[in-house]
């Protein structure tokens, strides 16, 4: 089961708003912007350069933080909206193991909201 359309980010506008209203966190190799918005839903991007390793490394990186999102964010009573940006540091760190990727980014939405 993937996530649903109306969870992904798509917009441009949004984009710039969340970058220069949200919040920035760095943690592990990767950067989270956090935005608190008022549209009853929460939404997340990945954007992964093409510097962080061929594509189908950049693709397993966009499933593995979509579908954590998938399943942690309605155990937040916030709606936000979510872009994550991994860097190349992130490969030597957590290794693209799922556990790592989860206990990471719960703890940055912790944080966070």
């Amino acid at each position: 089961m993937g996530l649903p359309v109306i969870n992904r980010l798509t917009r441009h506008d949004d984009f710039s708003i969340i970058k220069k209203f949200g919040k920035k966190i760095v943690s592990d190799g990767v950067v989270y912007y956090f935005y608190k918005n008022n549209k009853n839903i929460s939404r997340i991007t990945v954007v992964v350069s093409r510097k962080f390793g061929n594509s189908v490394l950049r693709n397993r990186v966009k499933r593995l933080f979509r579908e954590v999102f998938r399943i942690h964010f309605k155990e937040f009573n916030v709606f936000f909206d979510l872009i994550v940006i991994p860097q190349k540091e992130m490969l030597s760190k957590c290794q693209l193991v799922y556990s790592a990727v989860e206990k990471n980014f719960v703890n940055v939405l912790k944080k966070a909201v």
